[in-house]
């Protein structure tokens, strides 16, 4: 039997997993054969040899009939699978479906050469078979198909919060927070890297951040602020995703830092110009304080760091 259906389908291939798929088996010839006689005229009769099983003797220019089988879930329950049968009207071997979330399946036998629909009914699955015969499956009655008609997925599970690693504060550390520039004008940030250096007195313990930034969640990839000490040692790195962030602890030492912001696209916010800040196109790995230093100036949205 030639293929001329370009959607045929002959379900998930032999390695698809078992527990989220069924294999499905058919011998179709006694149910077409039964149709065909129902379908035999005068004019042009579709006769089989007995003699050969299932040798068509054909009208000169007539085609081979194609046979095509499909199975979906009831209420779109399972995904919608378009199987053509083998040459001796069989599903081909290996042929598997998704499975539903319920039992019920409808299943359709179609001659596509005459467009004429030869079966139709509904089967019943169980939950924990792995192969079923088409044929052989019992039929849904109705309180099943009711069942599935009116079948609901269960409402999604919100995922667990994160949780994030506290430190014990130590002799000196502070847990008061800081905060760096004023909320007083709109600014923009268009170069692609803004920094800005300040010293903390004492030691400090942070875990979250608050950004005057608008920060949209279709920007990707997100902005990125870094911490780094004054030789360029890096203490923090956090991906703005929105405008109040938390992450694990970190004890930030007395002493001078530097701030990066660093952006592939423009941010707009609020805060100020302040003292020892600038932009640039590029920082290396190791940004040394001392090498920017007195710097230009350049806009800082406000940044307020606590515990």
């Amino acid at each position: 039997m030639s293929s001329s259906l370009a959607s045929a389908r002959r379900g998930r291939p032999n390695g698809a997993r078992n527990d989220d798929h069924i294999s499905i088996v058919g011998d179709f010839r006694d149910l077409i054969r039964d149709w065909q006689r129902e379908q035999r005229d005068a004019r042009r009769p579709w006769l089989i040899d007995a003699s050969a099983d299932l040798q068509y003797r054909l009208l000169e220019g007539e085609q081979q009939p194609e046979y095509t089988l499909t199975i979906d879930g009831i209420n779109k329950l399972a995904e919608y699978e378009v199987i053509q049968l083998t040459d001796d009207l069989r599903i081909p071997d290996g042929t598997r479906i998704k499975r539903a979330p319920v039992t019920c399946y409808r299943v359709e036998l179609t001659c596509e050469s005459r467009g004429k629909m030869i079966d139709s009914r509904c089967i019943c699955i169980d939950a924990d078979q792995l192969t079923a015969n088409v044929l052989e499956a019992p039929l849904a009655d109705d309180s099943q198909i009711a069942e599935a008609l009116n079948w609901r997925p269960p409402a999604p599970v919100a995922p667990p919060a994160p949780v994030y690693r506290r430190l014990a504060r130590q002799p000196g550390d502070s847990a008061l927070g800081f905060t760096l520039g004023k909320d007083e004008r709109p600014i923009r940030l268009s170069a692609p890297i803004t920094w800005q250096a300040f010293h903390l007195a004492s030691a400090q313990i942070v875990g979250r951040l608050s950004i005057a930034l608008d920060i949209s969640p279709l920007v990707s990839p997100k902005p990125v602020l870094r911490l780094f000490t004054a030789d360029g040692t890096q203490v923090l790195e956090v991906e703005l995703a929105n405008a109040n962030m938390r992450f694990d602890a970190i004890r930030l030492q007395p002493g001078d830092h530097l701030l990066v912001i660093g952006s592939q696209s423009s941010l707009e916010g609020r805060g100020c110009q302040l003292q020892h800040s600038g932009s640039c196109a590029e920082l290396s790995e190791r940004p040394q304080l001392d090498n920017l230093l007195p710097g230009s100036g350049a806009p800082i949205p406000k940044i307020e760091f606590g515990a």
